[in-house]
C-alpha cells in the first residue's frame, strides 16, 4: 500500500541483514551512516520512517540533517534517557520495559525460539494476539521480492553492538535526542499499539508532547508489532500524514479523530 503510493527505499544498517561492515556503537552513528547513504543516492529530501531502534537513529538523523527530512515517522521507539531528573507534561517516572519481553527476546537462540519470542514480547498475550501474530508471521513468509533472511542476529556481532548503541542511549547527554527534539522543526507522526512491552506506550506519549509539530496514534489491543497487525491501516494512515491530512489523536477502534 505504500509502495503503490510512493517510492519507498528500504535500508539495512551496516551488519545487518544484507549489509556488510560493522554497526556503530551510537544512534548517532547509526544517523552519520544513513546521512552518508541518502548523500550517495543524491536525494535532497525524503520521508523517513524509523521502527524501534531505528526510530532512535531516525531522531538523530533529523536532528543532525534537518535540511534533508521533509517529514518524520517514529513507531515504537522511544528516544535517549532525558537530562534532567523530571519533565513536566510527561509520564513521570519512566516506565520501564517488560523484563519478561525483554529475557525472551535475548534469550531466543534458534529459528524455532525467534518466532515465539516475537509472538510473546510483540503481540498480545491472548487468543487475539496470537492470531494477529500467525497472520502476521505468514504474511512476512510470502514476500517474493527477495531472499527471506530470518536468521537471527549473531549474538556476539551486530546483536552485540545494536545493545551497545542502545546502552550508550541511557548515558544522560544533553546533546542526545530527547533533550533536542523539540528543536524539529518538521511534522513527525507518532505510533504505537496501546500496550507494547517492549518500549512503554508511555514513551511515545512522551515524544508526542515534547516534539513542536506532532501527531500520535495508538492502535487497540496491540503491542509493539502494531505494524504488522495494522499493517493496512498503519499504511493508510502514514499516506495521509505524508499527504498533509490531519491525523491528530486518531482512534482507530472508533475511526474518528477525538
Amino acid at each position: 500500500m505504500l509502495a503503490k503510493a510512493r517510492t519507498v527505499i528500504i535500508l539495512d544498517n551496516a551488519g545487518v541483514g544484507r549489509n556488510s561492515g560493522e554497526g556503530p556503537e551510537t544512534f548517532q552513528g547509526w544517523a552519520d551512516d544513513l546521512i552518508c547513504f541518502v548523500e550517495a543516492l543524491g536525494l535532497r529530501k525524503f520521508d523517513l520512517l524509523g521502527f524501534f531502534l531505528d526510530g532512535y537513529c531516525a531522531q538523530m538523523t533529523a536532528l543532525t540533517a534537518p535540511h534533508l527530512i521533509r517529514k518524520l515517522i517514529l513507531s515504537s521507539t522511544d528516544s535517549a534517557i532525558p537530562w534532567a531528573d523530571y519533565v513536566a507534561g510527561v509520564v513521570w517516572p519512566r516506565e520501564d520495559p517488560s523484563a519478561e519481553a525483554l529475557k525472551v527476546l535475548a534469550e531466543a537462540e534458534t529459528s524455532e525460539h525467534g518466532p515465539r519470542a516475537l509472538a510473546f514480547s510483540m503481540f498480545d498475550d491472548d487468543d487475539q494476539g496470537y492470531a494477529a501474530f500467525n497472520q502476521a508471521w505468514a504474511s512476512v513468509q510470502e514476500r517474493k521480492a527477495e531472499s527471506l533472511i530470518l536468521d537471527l542476529l549473531y549474538r556476539y556481532g551486530a546483536a552485540q553492538r545494536q545493545l551497545e548503541a542502545a546502552i550508550d542511549s541511557f548515558n544522560k547527554n544533553p546533546r542526545a535526542a530527547f533533550d533536542r527534539v523539540g528543536e524539529l522543526k518538521t511534522p513527525v507522526l507518532v505510533a504505537n499499539g496501546d500496550n507494547d512491552m517492549v518500549i512503554p506506550t508511555s514513551q511515545s506519549w512522551k515524544l508526542y508532547h515534547q516534539i513542536p509539530i506532532a501527531q500520535l496514534i495508538t492502535y487497540p489491543h496491540a503491542g509493539h508489532g502494531f505494524i504488522w497487525q495494522y499493517a493496512q491501516l498503519y499504511a493508510m494512515h502514514i499516506n495521509m500524514f505524508l499527504a498533509e491530512m490531519s491525523l491528530t489523536h486518531i482512534c482507530p477502534s472508533c475511526n474518528r479523530a477525538a
